[in-house]
């Protein structure tokens, strides 16, 4: 009868730290994953473990210490982290939004040219809703700190025509071309008016969604510019996990406009929902349209459990934007 095989004896190395090897190789693949999604930039992978000496993701770096992103409202301020105001790395998602009247345009008893005009009024509504969102998102990003040099500056209208008395902030805007043809494509003019300085704007028109998003994740490694506001219809768990590290690695914060109706992005610091509101009475003139108004409710924000249940926040606050400072207030 054939001997039996001899025991073989456990490899020492896995017997004496089994655990140690695992957190090697967990090391490993965890700046493999890094390497691949961020393969520009200069910095170390972070880690996720909360062990000793490990760097925690959500971390400030110091080089914004120093800065606060506010909207200019005291009010509305002291609900942002306690008045720190929004995270300058982080990503921002920004939604239009549509009330009951925009869904309700078309109803079943309709006939042919009822629902042929109920398409065109909610066509309409939506392109309303999706440019009320994208003036939001740059009025916030006229009032990002600048670290880019004070060669530029945020206009400020006073005797004898504007006056520039802060550095305005570098930006690069990314638009999809399809939604230029449904809410109009930008000015300098327009732009100047809402504190943004043409000069230190660049804007990026894409065809596709995966244009729209490659740009965007681009635009974050470079760590060239003070903000980055991208109009996309989606962003999906692993592109919106992406652009919130590449943020947070290179203290760039990123504004994303995107659909209505699309998931949110659950690795956004804050989301904002916005929608369309009726200008407020001019001072001289109540027939004349006055300063710009928008209905803005905060759905998210990181470290709080329900953003929404804050007074200020529980239903839709009208804001409205002041042209002569700049800055976000209360509607009274």
């Amino acid at each position: 009868m054939p001997s039996a095989a001899p025991a073989v004896a456990p490899s020492p190395q896995l017997a004496v730290a089994p655990r140690q090897a695992a957190a090697s190789i967990l090391s490993r693949l965890r700046d493999e994953i890094a390497r691949i999604e961020r393969p520009r930039l200069a910095e170390p992978a972070p880690r996720l473990s909360t062990g000793a000496g490990a760097t925690d993701l959500l971390a400030r770096p110091p080089q914004v210490e120093e800065r606060r992103w506010i909207l200019g409202d005291p009010s509305v301020d002291a609900v942002l982290s306690g008045g720190a105001g929004l995270d300058l790395c982080g990503l921002h998602e920004i939604k239009p939004d549509i009330g009951p009247e925009i869904r309700s345009q078309i109803g079943p008893q309709d006939g042919p040219q009822n629902r042929q005009a109920g398409r065109r009024r909610e066509a309409a509504d939506m392109a309303s809703a999706w440019a009320a969102a994208l003036g939001f998102a740059l009025r916030l990003a006229a009032r990002l700190p600048c670290r880019h040099g004070a060669d530029g500056a945020l206009p400020v209208h006073g005797q004898g025509g504007p006056l520039r008395t802060h550095p305005a902030p570098v930006l690069v805007i990314v638009v999809p071309v399809r939604v230029e043809r449904e809410i109009g494509v930008l000015h300098a003019s327009g732009l100047d008016a809402l504190g943004l300085d043409p000069d230190r704007l660049l804007v990026v028109r894409t065809a596709k969604d995966a244009e729209t998003a490659w740009a965007m994740e681009e635009t974050l490694a470079a760590r060239a510019v003070d903000g980055l506001v991208g109009l996309i219809d989606r962003l999906d768990l692993t592109m919106a996990r992406r652009l919130a590290l590449a943020a947070r690695a290179q203290a760039t914060p990123c504004l994303a406009v995107t659909a209505a109706r699309t998931a949110p992005a659950a690795a956004a610091a804050t989301r904002w929902r916005v929608g369309v509101a009726a200008s407020a009475p001019h001072a001289q003139d109540p027939c004349a349209p006055g300063g710009d108004r928008i209905t803005v409710r905060l759905e998210r924000r990181r470290g709080s459990r329900a953003a929404g249940l804050d007074p200020l926040f529980q239903e839709p606050s009208c804001l409205e934007w002041c042209h002569e400072a700049f800055r976000f207030r209360l509607a009274a």
